[in-house]
C-alpha cells in the first residue's frame, strides 16, 4: 500500500522525541516514495529531533511538513499549563521552522505543485480556566508570527471550565474577548457543571490546581495573581 500513501501522521506522546518514528520516514525515503507524502505531526514544540535525527532533516525530502504545535500561552504562562516546557526552546525551534520554511519555499516555489508552505506551521491552544486569562496575549503572538491558530475549549476535567471563574473576572474577560464568540461561548458555558455555583465551582477548581502544585512546587496565584484576589474568605 505504500505507492498510495498520501500522508503519514506521526503520534506520540511526544512524536519527536521517538527514534522508530524516524526509522519509518528513512524506510520511505529509501523505497523512493517520500516525495509524495505529507508528514503530519502534533508537537509541544520543545524539540525539533533526538540523538542523531532532526525532523528538518527530511523537509526536503518529503512533499511537505505539515507540523501542529500545541501552545497554551505564551512565556511563563505557557510553562506552568505545559510542565516541564521551556519557552525559550519552543520560540527557538518556532523561529528555526519559520526561517527554514522561508528558505525552501523561496527556492523551491516553481516545484510546490501547489502548496504554497514546503513547513506549514499552526498552533493548537486549548481554552481552559488558566489559559483563558492570558489568551489575548498568545493570539496576538500568533499574529506577529504569521501563524494559524486553532483554539478547543476544555470540559474535561470539569474543574478546568472557564465557566468556574468567578463573575468578577468573567465581567472583565467578557469586554477583553469582545470580538471572539468562541472564547465569549466558553466564558458563559454551564453546561460542565448543571448545578452551578460561582462560589463552590471555583472552590473546587482552585483546590484542583493547588494539587498540582504540590507536585511540580510551583504556585498558581504566582502565575495568576488575580485568581488570590477573587478568592472567598472562610
Amino acid at each position: 500500500i505504500v505507492p498510495y500513501i498520501k500522508t503519514v501522521t506521526l503520534q506520540g506522546g511526544e512524536p519527536l522525541f521517538i527514534k522508530n518514528q524516524y526509522k519509518l520516514l528513512d524506510k520511505l525515503v529509501q523505497m523512493e516514495v517520500s516525495e509524495n507524502i505529507v508528514i503530519d505531526m502534533n508537537t509541544n514544540g520543545t524539540m525539533l529531533g533526538v540523538g542523531k535525527y532532526n525532523i528538518l532533516d527530511y523537509v526536503k525530502k518529503f512533499k511537505q511538513l505539515q507540523i501542529c504545535i500545541s501552545l497554551d500561552g505564551v512565556g511563563k504562562y505557557n510553562e506552568y499549563i505545559r510542565r516541564r516546557s521551556l519557552w525559550n526552546d519552543i520560540d527557538n525551534n518556532i523561529n528555526t521552522l519559520i526561517r527554514i520554511n522561508n528558505e525552501i519555499s523561496n527556492k523551491m516555489m516553481e516545484d510546490l505543485e501547489g502548496i504554497e508552505n514546503k513547513i506549514d506551521i499552526s498552533v493548537f491552544s486549548t481554552v481552559s480556566l488558566l489559559s483563558i486569562l492570558r489568551m489575548d496575549k498568545l493570539i496576538d503572538w500568533c499574529k506577529d508570527k504569521g501563524l494559524t491558530q486553532t483554539l478547543f475549549v476544555v470540559d474535561d476535567p470539569a474543574e478546568l471550565s472557564v465557566s468556574n471563574l468567578p463573575e468578577s473576572i468573567k465581567k472583565e474577560l467578557r469586554i477583553r474577548y469582545s470580538n471572539n464568540k468562541l472564547l465569549l461561548s466558553a466564558i458563559d458555558n454551564k453546561e460542565t457543571n448543571s448545578d452551578y455555583d460561582e462560589k463552590t465551582n471555583f472552590s473546587r477548581a482552585i483546590k484542583y490546581i493547588k494539587k498540582t502544585d504540590k507536585e511540580y512546587n510551583t504556585d498558581v496565584f504566582e502565575i495568576y495573581p488575580e485568581l488570590r484576589n477573587n478568592l472567598w474568605q472562610n
